[in-house]
């Protein structure tokens, strides 16, 4: 199959596998549209990252956190002397505009009215570029692949940013499907791994490193002897913004 990226550049691969997140466009493309598979959990969650001094009063080392009925605001210390901060309320109406004015506004209404470091982190807010704000769904799905297409991570089975587990489970679900190409190959001869390390613009780089199999060395030496090529290619769009 061929890939087309964005910077109109192309690639042939034998599987095409989508950890492009839980508004996946892969998925798009290959399963369905998002509505068919998302499920509102009811709530909106905006995020960012403050690099100037951090706010007067917090403790350094310590998440932060001001819990009201239907919202939530976190501020915690991150690599390189910065502050992360995390937002979530309960949706009072429907959104369909995501742009960063947008989020702001929604910030600015929902939060506005309460005190602690939180009139400071809503001013703040103006200053910085990267500034998440999403609706909190969960992804189900009868099936994760379609042909030479398949998903991993949030694309297909994401639990929600809430479990705090989407990197975990991107980890894992990749893993099991490197050893399903592994146990396939092997079984039926088709013969030599390869895994492609490229990367497409805004991608991450994809590793399945012979270590990390559970196969021994003469399995992985009868699977390295024989002919065929696989080759897994994984492509990361870059989020919301």
């Amino acid at each position: 199959m061929r890939a087309t990226f964005a910077d109109g550049g192309t690639g042939a691969f034998d599987a095409l596998i989508g950890a492009d997140g839980v508004h996946s466009a892969i998925r798009a493309l290959a399963l369905g549209k998002e509505a068919e598979f998302a499920r509102s959990l009811g709530y909106y969650t905006a995020a960012f990252v403050l690099d100037s001094p951090p706010l007067r009063g917090l403790p350094p080392d310590a998440f932060s956190t001001l819990t009201e009925p239907g919202r939530q605001v976190a501020i915690y210390p991150i690599r390189g002397d910065r502050l992360a901060t995390f937002f979530i309320h309960k949706a009072d109406r429907a959104l369909d505009d995501f742009s960063a004015e947008a989020a702001r506004a929604a910030l600015r209404r929902v939060y506005g009215d309460m005190n602690w470091v939180v009139p400071e982190l809503l001013d703040r807010s103006r200053e910085v570029a990267g500034l998440y704000f999403d609706v909190v769904e969960q992804i189900t799905m009868p099936r994760w692949s379609q042909g030479r297409v398949a998903l991993v991570g949030d694309a297909c089975q994401c639990v929600s940013l809430l479990a705090g587990q989407g990197a975990s489970m991107t980890m894992a679900g990749a893993y099991t499907l490197a050893l399903e190409c592994v146990f396939f190959s092997a079984a039926t001869g088709l013969g030599q791994i390869r895994v492609s390390r490229g990367h497409g613009p805004g991608g991450a780089r994809c590793r399945l490193p012979a270590s990390a199999l559970p196969l021994d060395r003469g399995q992985r030496q009868r699977v390295l002897r024989s002919g065929s090529v696989l080759t897994c290619f994984v492509y990361t769009y870059p989020a919301r913004a």
